[in-house]
């Protein structure tokens, strides 16, 4: 008897056996309401075990052995459709060590909605400029509390201000007019944009313009609109991909102005001899059109412009060379004189000349770029001389 005594002392005495450890890397997780995932790790020299209290929350491993090295552990909850936040224990058990980690989960967003009262109705028709095919009519109406900065320009848009953009097509075609009122029906979207009677385009959305107004707005697409036009009063259901759906109402004038395509004009009336030096010029890619270049030339002295459209081989990385003119149809090397797609025009010295026939070349010395030009514009007057400056080719970020 006292042989085992003495044994159990000398065991419990032992200073080679380790004191028992158990070591968490987070005593607190918060996971978002939707595939809401967190970790942390354990460190014990014992076996151990990982049990949650709740149901909807998964820990993965539940156990694990004695290991110098820490062991992570992943923590999964089901979605929280409550609406409410939840909170969940995980306690974790090495011998007679316990601790724990408290689980917090945010409540899923319910979708909300938005009643809305415009005050302003505005936009503009366009007939079957866009569906001729389609045979429908094309009324684009524009929707807001603040109205358009410019009536005249449906992209205007003023500072804090909220737009509801609805490009609706319909059979019944405008009476002669310079208004057209928007035809009675019942309007869906239709993200295809195919034009068809009675529809939304995909070109319908929400706008909500910042501070600063005109550029400085963000846009949102609608995943479904249902738009009902009765004798003056427009009523939008509208559902954004958040799942957030807007209420829309106006009452009141349904007219819109017929739009009305302008046409260049010749305004130039004589000869013209260019001479800039120390211009501000910017080459910019076309994005829709791979090898074509936009050229704009500032006058520093009067901030006149030119502008200008150059269809470059493709793959060109700098513009130098000799470009004749040509139509927005044809291919190859050249620029494009004024036409009512492409405005290969010059509005340094007067108001504006879209250019008609000639040619520009482009030269580069140093960091110095020259255009010169020998053209005439749609009147037959010469348009002669040149625009230089420093500039740097753009280059994608």
């Amino acid at each position: 008897m006292m042989l085992a005594m003495v044994a159990a002392v000398a065991v419990a005495c032992d200073p080679a056996s380790p004191e028992a450890k158990l070591d968490l890397s987070e005593t607190t997780l918060s996971l978002e309401a939707v595939s809401g995932e967190g970790s942390f790790t354990i460190t014990s020299n014992e076996a151990w075990t990982a049990v949650a209290d709740a149901a909807w929350l998964e820990v993965s491993p539940a156990s694990g052995d004695a290991s110098e090295s820490a062991v992570t552990v992943t923590v999964t909850a089901q979605d929280n459709e409550t609406g409410d936040m939840r909170d969940a224990v995980i306690t974790i058990t090495a011998g007679t060590l316990v601790k724990t980690v408290n689980v917090a989960q945010a409540a899923k967003a319910v979708a909300g909605v938005t009643e809305f009262a415009a005050d302003f109705c505005e936009g503009f028709y366009y007939g079957d400029a866009y569906s001729s095919e389609a045979g429908t009519y094309n009324y684009l109406v524009i929707l807001s509390d603040n109205g358009l900065a410019d009536p005249s320009d449906y992209t205007s848009y003023n500072p804090n201000t909220t737009y509801y953009q609805l490009d609706l097509y319909s059979e019944t075609p405008a009476e002669e007019g310079e208004y057209a009122t928007v035809p009675n029906g019942t309007y869906q979207l239709g993200l295809e944009s195919t034009y068809n009677a009675n529809t939304l385009s995909a070109y319908s959305k929400l706008i909500v313009s910042g501070a600063e107004g005109g550029y400085d707005y963000e846009d949102v697409e609608f995943t479904e609109a249902t738009a009902v036009v009765t004798d003056g009063k427009i009523v939008l259901t509208a559902t954004l991909a958040n799942g957030d759906t807007h209420e829309v109402t106006f009452e009141g004038a349904l007219e819109i102005p017929v739009y009305a395509e302008e046409e260049y004009e010749e305004w130039t009336s004589e000869d013209l001899e260019l001479a800039v030096t120390d211009a501000e010029i910017e080459f910019y890619p076309d994005e829709e059109a791979e090898g074509y270049w936009w050229i704009y030339a500032t006058d520093p002295e009067t901030e006149e412009m030119a502008m200008l459209y150059i269809c470059q081989t493709v793959d060109a990385d700098d513009i130098v060379g000799e470009f004749n003119a040509k139509s927005a149809e044809a291919d190859g090397v050249g620029f494009v004189a004024g036409n009512k797609e492409y405005d290969g025009s010059i509005w340094i010295g007067y108001p504006g000349a879209p250019l008609a026939d000639g040619k520009i070349t482009i030269t580069k010395e140093g960091e110095v770029y020259t255009i010169t030009f020998d053209c005439t514009d749609g009147e037959g007057h010469a348009i002669t001389g040149s625009i230089s400056g420093t500039f740097p080719v753009y280059e994608e970020e």
